[in-house]
């Protein structure tokens, strides 16, 4: 089992890989899940992450599914057992940056992942593992995708506004026509609107669409007497639920400090989740 990771900026632009395939390698190459199994088991695991619970339950949990530890041929495997190979996957991806860290674990030997973090199976690879297709061409900025609940669909930054591409198609449509600056759109669960960030009124905020575009609306206007300069709201998230939409935000009553705040997605009660000194941002739920 290899690994590869990194934490990659969001302001890069997504493109695929150029180039041709890898030559095949020349020896049989197997997956199998028990070094990770014996690292929790022994005591590796606790002279790195100290003593806790996780060794003893992936001990209980491994004498449950031994396949895992013998040769996998069946990815469905891992699928079936995902919460116990979430929790062994733990030492090589920090739950804390699951999030935000372009990590995979690829077959050994092959550019091929069997388990990658979100941003990395959103931006990094295709349906079976492999490297992207690249699916825009464009000297502007193409930025912040974001797949639609279907997998239908990708809603992303094209130059300074929002557009979604069809990938079954490849059609694009323009969402955003108010400048100066459209952007980091997020799908909600049932793919009938967009959370996205916009500075149409003079300072960035968290704006609603619909999936068409139509009825865009500032959720978090700023305050009366508040300077522009002093108001931030943006990256918006959906709960899993639909019922709440998460952005980062920096205003007056924070001390200008950016954190993290939770709202009805008709912007009502907007409450603060974070209190703390220093940068809290791009929330995502799982």
């Amino acid at each position: 089992m290899a690994t590869v990771g990194g934490v990659m900026s969001g302001s890069a632009a997504v493109r695929g890989t150029p180039g041709a395939e890898p030559a095949a390698f020349s020896f049989r190459c197997e997956l199998s899940l028990a070094p990770l199994i014996t690292f929790w088991t022994q005591l590796s695991a606790y002279h790195e992450l100290g003593r806790g619970p996780i060794p003893g339950l992936v001990r209980e949990k491994a004498r449950d599914a031994p396949e895992l530890a013998a040769v996998i041929d069946d990815l469905s495997l891992i699928e079936k057992h995902r919460p116990f190979v979430d929790l062994m996957m733990s030492a090589l991806f920090p739950p804390a940056f699951w999030e935000q860290e372009y990590g995979a674990a690829l077959f050994p030997f092959q550019l091929r992942a069997f388990y990658a973090t979100p941003p990395f199976r959103r931006s990094l690879m295709n349906a079976d593992g492999t490297r992207p297709t690249r699916v825009t061409d464009s000297l502007a900025i193409d930025q912040y995708p974001d797949w639609s609940p279907d997998g239908r669909q990708i809603v992303f930054r094209h130059d300074a506004d929002i557009y979604t591409l069809d990938l079954t198609n490849g059609e694009t449509t323009r969402l955003t026509t108010i400048g100066p600056l459209n952007q980091m759109a997020a799908w909600s669960p049932n793919g009938r609107q967009l959370a996205f960030m916009s500075t149409r009124d003079g300072y960035p905020s968290v704006f609603l669409m619909n999936a068409d575009g139509s009825r865009q609306t500032n959720l978090t206007p700023k305050a009366t007497g508040d300077a522009d300069s002093d108001w931030v709201s943006r990256a918006p998230s959906w709960s899993r639920n639909g019922q709440q939409i998460f952005f980062m935000s920096s205003r007056p009553s924070t001390g200008l400090d950016t954190e993290i705040f939770a709202m009805l997605p008709n912007g009502t009660e907007v409450r603060r989740l974070t209190r703390s000194l220093g940068v809290d941002g791009n929330p995502r739920a799982r």
